[in-house]
């Protein structure tokens, strides 16, 4: 079955740790189909800041020479999988989800064989890609939704930064409200 896959895909499969595929079993609902539930019931209109194709493109653009260099990284031993799950976790909860990257780069770069400027300069371009173009990119479309208030919501990584949709709204005069966590 994974011959059918592009390499970029069967690259993700692989990198989900066992612990996080029995949380997946259990047949909850993850956190974009929770809030989508909890606007529907509270009247509120959604849409997308992006084509849900958006990420699958990105990840398929890359030659597959490259596609087939990275599954390397999506398959590591179950005990260090499981460690990084817990680690990411952990600092998503303690607010900390920048940091997050920082360990993935120091984690993954033994990983490749390749001299580690190189390796620093592929993982920023990689983050300038599906970060920092996108979260520039979703100013658009939050800016044409309508109503004095609105409520975005998007993964954990593209709230910080210098880059981060609070920052890009920010400098544009909008006013934030942080609710609780």
């Amino acid at each position: 079955m994974a011959a059918k896959f592009q390499p970029w895909y069967l690259s993700l499969l692989l990198s989900v740790s066992p612990c996080a595929l029995k949380e997946m079993q259990k047949g909850g609902e993850g956190l974009d189909k929770r809030l989508m539930k909890i606007a529907e019931d509270a009247g509120v209109p959604t849409l997308s800041l992006e084509p849900f194709t958006t990420v699958f493109n990105l990840f398929a653009r890359d030659p597959l020479e490259e596609q087939i260099a990275l599954l390397t990284l999506g398959v590591l031993p179950d005990r260090v999988s499981e460690n990084a799950t817990a680690t990411l976790k952990a600092q998503y909860f303690e607010e900390e989800h920048m940091a997050s990257m920082e360990v993935s780069r120091v984690a993954t770069r033994p990983m490749v064989d390749l001299p580690p400027a190189e390796f620093d300069a592929l993982f920023d371009d990689f983050m300038d890609l599906l970060v920092r173009q996108r979260n520039e990119n979703w100013i658009t479309p939050i800016e044409a939704a309508e109503g004095d208030v609105i409520v975005v919501a998007a993964g954990a990584l593209h709230l910080g930064g210098t880059h981060g949709v609070l920052n890009l709204l920010f400098q544009r005069g909008y006013t934030l409200s942080r609710q609780p966590f």
